[in-house]
């Protein structure tokens, strides 16, 4: 299974938060987290995962300030 998803470029001030990597709301933990959810209900249970998550958007527009923060989803 690979997914790709689309860049976010813009977030509400109650959503900036999910810009840091260590809160666990990235592509992987979320998206792909319900893809993977889906197929396993399909074909069972995993035995092994590997996962590549990278930074495309070094940056958001936080929508309420009107000011970009930094996005950090690369450990």
């Amino acid at each position: 299974m690979s997914m790709m998803g689309s860049g976010v470029l813009t977030r509400t001030g109650d959503r900036t938060w999910q810009r840091d990597v260590k809160l666990g709301a990235n592509t992987l933990t979320i998206s792909f987290g319900h893809a993977i959810d889906a197929l396993c209900m399909v074909v069972g249970e995993l035995t092994e995962v590997s996962a590549i998550v990278a930074t495309q958007v070094p940056q958001w527009l936080d929508t309420d300030a009107q000011q970009h923060v930094d996005v950090n989803f690369a450990g």
